[in-house]
């Protein structure tokens, strides 16, 4: 039985400056959360002319959001920085995350809604992310 040792966690990456399609991995994210959310639109139709028949009811899909939380090491490198200065600055990044045995998400805009820091006395600073989809969604399948 052959055993992964990397284990389930989504891979983050951001589109290399300068570089168009070329990625490099967000390091030192721990934990990850992926959530796909979709809007379901529902409508009563009751028929008017005959009360005896069934009433129906419509469902259609509405809006799609996609959101991912991340958590892990803060060590201040060029990953930790990117995202804290991202979220400060309100800047739109263009990222992609790989879901193990499923595929790539890529958005040519994602919006860093939150970051938030942790530390204590004795250990290392954690942080925690989450990252919001803005624009047209690409998805490659593996």
């Amino acid at each position: 039985m052959a055993v992964n040792h990397a284990g389930k966690l989504m891979i983050i990456q951001k589109e290399v400056s300068g570089s168009p399609g070329t990625w490099e991995n967000l390091c030192g994210v721990n934990d990850t959360t992926f959530t796909v959310s979709n809007e379901v639109s529902s409508e009563v139709r009751v028929p008017c002319a005959d009360r005896s028949q069934i009433v129906q009811t419509i469902k259609e899909f509405g809006a799609q959001s996609i959101t991912f939380d991340a958590s892990g090491l803060f060590d201040s490198d060029n990953t930790g920085q990117f995202a804290a200065d991202s979220a400060r600055n309100q800047t739109k990044v263009k990222l992609r995350v790989f879901i193990p045995g499923h595929g790539y998400y890529e958005y040519a805009e994602w919006l860093i809604s939150q970051v938030s820091w942790g530390g204590a006395p004795t250990g290392s600073l954690q942080f925690s992310a989450t990252f919001e989809s803005s624009g047209s969604l690409t998805f490659t399948a593996v």
